[in-house]
């Protein structure tokens, strides 16, 4: 099982969070994900669709609902280009990285979330040679927990917020830290960097400017 979810994480190199994809993963079972594409630049997960019985009346009882539908920090969520970009300046960025990275890249995907990344200069283009910050709208920081449980991630503090590190790992090539944005059921930011000292410092330099937008 970690194997496999190291191996999702890796094959979802693109998408806005592996979070929110491990998440819905987890919910219909981890045989129903399958396949890496690389189509516009984003990678997608192939996954099956969940077992429709009693799909109604979990429906109308608000069981399966999105656990951060209540969070008035969900606008952290739909943040744009302009704002979830800016959590890390070009200083910072080469301060972490050692050097100077690209154009930093914005994507969102309407059901799982988004991201910012900023690869390093002549770094290739699925490598991870670059510093990373998505944040879920289907994750809260409760489902972030038991995701991360699968990567024996570890407690640690950021900034006085709860977080959790894990990697670099043989099938998982980045490091990542997953932060708490507030309580259990508000946002998790996800950061990732090629170690975990880099992976760290992005999360406690983004994170503050993240939180100021909430």
């Amino acid at each position: 099982m970690r194997r496999d979810i190291a191996g999702l994480r890796l094959c979802l190199r693109r998408p806005p969070t592996a979070l929110a994809v491990l998440a819905a993963g987890l919910a219909v079972g981890m045989s129903g994900l399958a396949g890496c594409g690389s189509q516009g630049g984003t990678g997608h997960a192939a996954a099956a669709s969940p077992a429709s019985s009693g799909s109604d009346r979990e429906a109308s009882s608000g069981k399966g609902s999105n656990p951060l539908a209540k969070s008035r920090m969900r606008i952290l969520t739909t943040l744009s280009r302009a704002q979830l970009c800016a959590a890390l300046s070009t200083s910072e960025a080469i301060k972490i990285l050692g050097s100077r990275p690209q154009v930093p890249l914005y994507g969102r995907e309407p059901s799982l979330g988004i991201y910012c990344r900023w690869p390093k200069r002549g770094a290739a283009a699925l490598g991870t040679d670059e510093l990373y910050v998505g944040i879920s709208s289907v994750v809260d920081w409760a489902g972030a927990q038991e995701v991360d449980k699968l990567l024996h991630a570890k407690s640690v503090q950021v900034g006085g917020r709860p977080a959790l590190t894990a990697g670099p790992l043989p099938a998982m090539r980045w490091a990542q830290v997953d932060v708490a944005l507030g309580g259990p059921g508000d946002p998790v930011a996800e950061y990732r960097a090629p170690t975990m000292a880099q992976a760290l410092a992005l999360a406690r330099t983004a994170t503050p400017h993240i939180v100021s937008m909430g």
